[in-house]
């Protein structure tokens, strides 16, 4: 089973009683409590981990934020779905964000701590994977600044399948940042043992609503991004939206060495 916590595989997690807690399962690797839930459901909802990257600013913490605000509306759309956090700690985070944003409050920074997971579960989803546990990492920008910051902070990411890095275009100091940021991540995970070529690097660009303002910017993405909200759009559309906004970067002479 995987550890939420330290993404590392384990036989089992053992459990014992702490008082004031009642039943406590721990992983034996790395000591953290894990959700009853999360063990005893194992077999039934597989973890899916979402592990973002990004520098300080480019909002990492307002993507997540909407994300768990979206995850309320998705029932209009997908009628057999629904969503819960599996602990009061993951429930006060979710509730917290959702609210913020209802009132109309961006979140604020995230601080430079080790990160604990928000665990949501997740059912009648459609495609291959109908039901999930959605184990979901917000991390400090100033922990991908460094190397050294980075292994001791977001190791997580070394150990995930996809790692979604989150580029806002019109906040980079310079265009080598980039790079810099994916010379660090490469070198960090080689020197934890991790494997980089066996993971897939998903590119999110956040802040389109500055960009989109570029008289540059290709019609088709502007399109995209004046649709209203309860739009939905398909598998193929997605992919001509993304291969537009590749080939619009690829004109962008800072851009094209990173991608």
């Amino acid at each position: 089973m995987l550890c939420p916590f330290c993404l590392q595989e384990s036989n089992d997690f053992p459990s014992r009683k702490v008082d004031g807690k009642g039943l406590v399962y721990t992983c034996s690797r790395c000591g953290e409590a894990v959700p009853l839930r999360y063990v005893r459901d194992y077999a039934a909802y597989p973890p899916v981990t979402y592990s973002i990257i990004g520098m300080r600013g480019h909002g990492k913490t307002t993507y997540l934020a909407s994300l768990l605000h979206e995850l309320s509306h998705v029932g209009i759309r997908w009628p057999a779905f629904s969503y819960l956090p599996l602990d009061e700690e993951g429930l006060q985070l979710v509730r917290e964000k959702q609210r913020s944003l209802e009132a109309g409050h961006l979140p604020e920074s995230t601080p430079q701590v080790l990160p604990r997971p928000v665990i949501l579960r997740l059912e009648g989803m459609t495609g291959a994977v109908p039901q999930c546990h959605l184990l979901i990492y917000d991390t400090a920008g100033e922990a991908f600044q460094q190397v050294s910051s980075l292994k001791n902070f977001a190791s997580y990411v070394t150990r995930s399948h996809v790692v979604v890095f989150l580029v806002s275009i019109t906040d980079l100091d310079h265009p080598s940042v980039l790079e810099d940021l994916l010379i660090r991540y490469v070198q960090a995970s080689l020197e934890m043992d991790g494997d980089p070529s066996q993971q897939h690097l998903l590119i999110i660009f956040t802040k389109a609503d500055r960009f989109a303002a570029d008289p540059r910017c290709p019609e088709e993405i502007i399109n995209f991004l004046l649709e209203p909200d309860d739009v939905a759009l398909d598998e193929l559309m997605w992919l001509e939206i993304s291969d537009k906004l590749e080939s619009w970067l690829r004109g962008m002479p800072h851009m094209v060495n990173f991608i």
